[in-house]
């Protein structure tokens, strides 16, 4: 037997009391938030038994950082393109290739990683390892750019959303006892039948995303979630690139998420560039436009500083020359 006990939570580094006025009353917090943003906020936000602080400007960092921009972003982007150019249904893939391949290895590793941390209550990590599969979802789909494949290569647009489906299927079983809600709703614009939706059936060939079956016209999972008193007191302090919060945010943020998203936003970066050198019309760039702006954001929140690749490149350039 085992008794479950967590730690102390503080509210932007004071300690909760009915004296200071600082309490958090869950029910305001959920009809804010919603109930899977939280549910995910306090599971991967801090690590189990140990001493946690909420903040909203930690909260709106996950529920618009990543569920919003990373996870619910790239869920509409898949089902978007696959609603509108394989005819509502899910496509039939072509033979896969190098990058193809390692994407759904990613994804049918994902929940033998995440069992094991859960039996042992490391939560956070669990999620770590889904915020890994996503963040290679997006870096893949800005790589294959499936809407450019569309006029040049149709076939091979349907293997890459294909594969992002079934990488989606992944994600969402995994997703199931930490967003249940959201999770299913994830799930039901896959078309995944309701016995399939469990960890036995993972492994299962029926149990993938089967090309012909009718998908619906996505709508969006997390809604990004707009606080006036949140960002004009608790983010002004990470909007300032020079201030001393900024310092903390940058050196407590994890290099290999930080590297991950430079990464992310470099190719999203370059994904814009291709396609408006390659004449597509605006409301091909609009999404890439957008989804750059939102990797740019979450970095911003992540480390207290902003990220221009372009920047970046031209300091690299300058060094070189020296």
């Amino acid at each position: 037997q085992r008794i479950f006990a967590h730690g102390w939570w503080t509210r932007d580094g004071q300690k909760i009391s009915k004296s200071i006025g600082n309490v958090i009353d869950p029910t305001e917090l959920v009809s804010t938030f919603g109930v899977d943003q939280v549910r995910y906020f306090l599971m991967a936000e801090v690590p189990f038994g140990q001493d946690g602080d909420y903040s909203e400007t930690a909260m709106l960092a996950t529920a618009n950082g990543f569920l919003a921009n990373a996870l619910g972003n790239l869920q509409m982007r898949v089902m978007s393109l696959v609603h509108k150019n394989c005819d509502g249904q899910v496509p039939e893939p072509g033979l896969l290739n190098a990058d193809d391949e390692a994407m759904l290895e990613a994804a049918r590793t994902l929940h033998g990683k995440m069992a094991p941390l859960v039996a042992c209550q490391s939560l956070n990590k669990a999620c770590g390892e889904m915020e890994v599969v996503v963040r290679m979802a997006n870096k893949y789909i800005d790589e294959q750019a499936p809407w450019a494949l569309k006029k040049t290569d149709v076939p091979r647009m349907k293997t890459v959303l294909w594969t992002l489906m079934e990488t989606l299927r992944h994600v969402a079983v995994c997703c199931l006892p930490l967003m249940p809600a959201s999770a299913d709703c994830m799930l039901d614009q896959l078309a995944v039948k309701s016995e399939h939706r469990t960890f036995s059936s993972l492994a299962l060939a029926e149990a993938m995303v089967m090309a012909g079956t009718p998908v619906a016209k996505p709508a969006g999972l997390f809604p990004r979630i707009e606080l006036e008193e949140t960002l004009t007191a608790d983010t002004s302090s990470a909007e300032g690139a020079g201030s001393a919060a900024d310092g903390e945010a940058a050196k407590e943020a994890d290099p290999e998420m930080v590297e991950a998203l430079q990464v992310e936003i470099a190719a999203a970066a370059e994904a814009v560039k291709a396609a408006k050198s390659g004449g597509a019309d605006k409301g091909t760039i609009q999404p890439l436009v957008d989804a750059l702006l939102a990797l740019k954001a979450e970095f911003l929140e992540l480390t207290g500083t902003p990220f221009d690749p372009l920047k970046t490149k031209k300091k690299k350039k300058k060094k070189k020359k020296k």
